[in-house]
Parts: structure tokens; sequence; C-alpha cells
């Protein structure tokens, strides 16, 4: 039983370690603000992804984003980028680091319009010291627990009155970290159940 285990967590870490090695992918949720314009009223869901390959340590304050989705009131046009796209961390002179990102999606079809782009701050509760380079471990310390707030901007297209629609959110566990939590939960259980029924064989 113990080799086992020690095989399935092997296993886990691969998955974990297999997820991360080159790319990282952050996960936001949340809702449209009161004092939204345009098509989407107040408390429309919004979800958007975004996968981004992070600096070595020294590398820079900026990250490139390699793929995102946008997805409002169950629409998900925005899943093709163009332009610039990046999330960085903006040093606050020793005060809580901040995380920003700009996107730019090609939405030809997309509710009408041609362009939108989408950018967000997260306000840090930390400072990340000598070192606020955009690697995975900076971006996740200060994504985690700390509100998102941004916009969306619509550009041309045939629906009338898209303009900016002002937007909160929160970060969601990124899809490694769900294999690895649902990988180990697996692990764990069986190793529960296996010891009920031990009990259970030896009570009888």
């Amino acid at each position: 039983m113990l080799r086992l285990m020690k095989t399935a967590m092997a296993v886990c870490l691969a998955i974990a370690m297999s997820g991360n090695a080159s790319a990282a992918t952050v996960g936001f949720q949340g809702v449209t603000a009161a004092g939204s314009l345009g098509a989407f009223a107040a408390g429309t869901p919004v979800f958007f992804e975004l996968t981004y390959t992070p600096v070595a340590m020294g590398g820079g304050l900026t990250a490139t984003v390699t793929a995102a989705t946008l997805t409002i009131q169950g629409f998900t046009p925005w899943t093709s980028l163009t332009g610039v796209n990046t999330i960085s961390i903006v040093p606050n002179g020793g005060g809580n680091d901040n995380l920003t990102g700009s996107l730019n999606f090609n939405a030809a079809g997309g509710l009408g319009t041609t362009v939108a782009s989408l950018s967000f701050t997260i306000s840090g509760a930390l400072d990340l010291g000598l070192n606020p380079d955009a690697t995975e471990a900076n971006i996740n310390a200060i994504r985690s627990n700390n509100p998102v707030a941004g916009n969306f901007t619509f550009i041309g297209g045939g629906v009338p009155g898209f303009g900016i629609a002002p937007f909160a959110a929160t970060a969601v566990p990124e899809p490694g970290s769900i294999a690895l939590l649902s990988c180990l939960g697996l692990v764990f259980g069986r190793g529960a159940l296996k010891r009920r029924k031990q009990a259970r064989e030896l009570a009888a």
C-alpha cells in the first residue's frame, strides 16, 4: 500500500510540474460593475483566463501573454489575440506591489465588435522586495486573495452602444492546481477507504 501511494504521489507531482514547465495559467471570474455602458447590465458574469510565459528571476517586470479567453454573459468570441499582450508587476517603491494586464483580442464577428481590449489591475497585499520580477511565484503571490478591477473596451462593429464595461473579479485556481488537488484527493481518499475496510474486518 505504501509503495502504491508513493507511486501515485510521484504521478501527481509529475502532473503539477508538467503544467508549469514553460507556461503558466491564471483565471479570473466576476461581474460587470454598476457603471457599465452599452449592452452589458451590472452583474453580467465575466470570466477570463490567460496563459503567459513567466520570466526567470532577474528577467524583468513583464511577462508575455501567449493565449487568452474572455467570456461575457456566456459569449466567448474573444479567443484570438492580436498585437502585444502582457502581464506585468508594478513595484510601489516599498509599498504593496501591483499586477497589471493588457490583452488585445481580434474579435471579428464577436457580438458585432471588431476589436476588444481588456485591461486589469490587482492591488497586491505585499511588497515583493528587491526582486519583483514577473516570475510565476511573484504573479501568484499578488493575485492570491486580492480583488481584480479593470475594463473592457469594444471598438467598431454593428452593435450600438458598446463602450467601456468596468468589471470586478477574483482569481480562480489554475488548471494545474486543480489537477494536482484532484490527484491528491484520489490518493488519500483511496488510503482512507482501505483503512476503513481493514477496521471493519478486524471488528467482525
